[in-house]
């Protein structure tokens, strides 16, 4: 089922990239296929008008009503809005425009050209794509979707798509997913992080209470559909353009942030001169965090080593509350990029020292590794990190925990090469390394004499 699923989708991004600009194919991928989806289930539909709407748009499909097609999609698109309680997230102006662009009514420059052959097309396939779920009432066809959709997207988005600029890196994601931990009916906050994406990824494996907050329209919208399809029942997505939005939510258990610190600041307001500590310490003294509960926030590097009087300030308030439980830093993950990822974790509840971890001198190239796929190259160092955060020690060359009273000493300075020792190089290679090459010849050296023998 999911190969048949799988190439239902891809043929459908193919034909939208005839009618919609590279950026944009992604997420109208998503719009089309989460409609579709919600009439063969008939999600959300209550009244019999809600069931006529369902079916009356299976048939604009097949006749290639464009008009009649976006008049049952707004319709639709309101039950659907109205049975999750989402306060118009789906109905946004943006969105409907969007859909309207999907099926090539060109409200603004977003079409290529006036492409009516292929939009019919479209419309055929539309028609022939199966997503029905089996009875029983869980979401196996819209986990399968799901799961295509997030392979495309890993593929795609690191190119030059719209959603680019607000996603979060699917390793980042996975990473926090093992630091979290996240369990069933625990509350999840996932805040800007960029079209649902990394809150599918952390919750995988369970179906807790989310609040996603995005900071665009359409990228909300996208979110809710994810959500809708992967089966998620309680959920609430937030449209915000500010980081205020994260100080008015409830408490919450478990909270990850990448927060967009390049956006242009009409997108985050004041809040954008705030640095990720500061914002980290006010996630602490606002109390977000339930006891026992747990935060990862993204942090750009000069945050860690700032001096300036609030950013040190902050740093010396975590430190002091003994709220900073690990710091970080991972190596540049794409080829031709020199800018690696920092993770703050945070939680309410104090410790006695800080985990920090210095992962940016271990080589992810496919020469080093033998694999052209970064996932796979990063996979590795990921199950490495999420051991030592379950069993925090000192591993030379790359964790070490640290009193707080040794952070003053170095400024409040949170760089974790700082307290993590490189280990000495010699003709380019560790100590480490070269164990590792002796004990490879060393067993080729048996195997040659085994055959002697």
């Amino acid at each position: 089922m999911k190969e048949r699923i799988r190439e239902s989708i891809i043929d459908l991004e193919r034909q939208i990239r005839k009618i919609v600009y590279l950026k944009d194919v992604n997420l109208a991928l998503v719009r089309l296929v989460f409609i579709k989806y919600c009439i063969d289930n008939t999600i959300g539909a209550e009244s019999r008008e809600d069931f006529q709407a369902c079916v009356a748009l299976q048939n604009a499909f097949l006749q290639r009503d464009l008009e009649g097609s976006i008049n049952y999609i707004t319709h639709i698109l309101a039950y659907i809005d109205n049975h999750y309680g989402l306060n118009n997230i789906l109905l946004a102006r943006e969105n409907v425009d969007a859909y309207c662009n999907d099926f090539g009514i060109n409200f603004d420059s977003w079409r290529i050209g006036n492409r009516d052959s292929e939009v019919m097309l479209l419309f055929d396939m539309l028609t022939r794509c199966d997503f029905h779920e089996p009875y029983g009432g869980k979401a196996e066809v819209g986990e399968k979707i799901v799961s295509v959709l997030l392979q495309i997207f890993k593929g795609r988005f690191r190119k030059s798509s719209f959603g680019a600029e607000f996603s979060t890196d699917f390793e980042v994601a996975l990473l926090a997913k093992d630091i979290l931990n996240i369990r069933e009916n625990e509350e999840f906050c996932d805040f800007v992080s960029g079209i649902g994406t990394s809150t599918v990824i952390i919750t995988d494996d369970a179906k807790p209470k989310m609040i996603n907050v995005e900071i665009h329209p359409i990228v909300a919208a996208i979110s809710a559909m994810l959500f809708i399809m992967c089966g998620h029942k309680e959920f609430k997505v937030v449209c915000g353009d500010s980081l205020s939005n994260l100080f008015s939510l409830p408490r919450v258990d478990k909270l990850f942030a990448d927060i967009p610190y390049r956006m242009k600041r009409e997108f985050l307001g004041e809040n954008s001169r705030k640095d990720a500590c500061s914002i980290a310490l006010e996630i602490i003294e606002g109390k977000i965090l339930k006891p026992g509960g747990r935060a990862v926030l993204t942090v750009p590097g000069t945050t860690l080593h700032q001096s300036g009087i609030i950013a040190k300030e902050a740093k010396e308030g975590l430190a002091q509350r003994g709220a900073i439980k690990a710091v970080i830093a991972l190596p540049p993950m794409w080829q031709n990029s020199n800018v690696g990822t920092n993770l703050l974790v945070i939680s309410p509840d104090r410790d006695e020292s800080v985990l920090f971890i210095d992962a940016t001198n271990v080589d992810l190239s496919p020469e080093k590794n033998g694999s052209s796929n970064a996932s796979d190259r990063f996979e590795i160092l990921r199950k490495r990190i999420s051991e030592i955060i379950r069993n925090p020690r000192d591993e030379e060359g790359f964790s070490k925990k640290v009193s707080p009273r040794a952070i003053a000493e170095k400024g409040y300075n949170l760089v974790p090469a700082l307290y993590v020792k490189r280990i000495a190089k010699s003709e380019g290679m560790s100590l480490r390394e070269i164990d590792e090459k002796l004990e490879i010849l060393y067993g080729k050296l048996l195997a040659e004499r085994g055959k002697e023998m």
